[in-house]
């Protein structure tokens, strides 16, 4: 799970252009940019929900404690930690 949070926190790609052989210029994407169709996503629903729940609760959502299991709980707060630690770090990483 830990893997699929990093993945999640990774920042998206900012597309270069190339010229094709007609000179017309395209993005090139990596393989992170959600926009690229080769993308592999590694992400599960179960890390999805985590970030969702997070992006609720910094909103004001308020949950109640037995609104999730646990084991969800703890997940959760790894989440938060995770993205705490990216925002501390001054190379955007970890």
């Amino acid at each position: 799970m830990e893997a699929e949070i990093d993945e999640l926190l990774r920042e998206a790609c900012d597309p270069k252009t190339v010229k094709d052989c007609e000179g017309r210029n395209l993005p090139v994407l990596c393989t992170k940019c959600e926009k690229n169709p080769k993308r592999k996503r590694k992400i599960g629903p179960y890390v999805e929900r985590l970030y969702t729940v997070h992006l609720l609760q910094a909103a004001g959502f308020p949950f109640a404690a037995d609104a999730f299991p646990y084991d969800f709980w703890l997940d959760l707060a790894l989440l938060k930690q995770k993205i705490r630690a990216r925002q501390a770090c001054p190379m955007g990483g970890f």
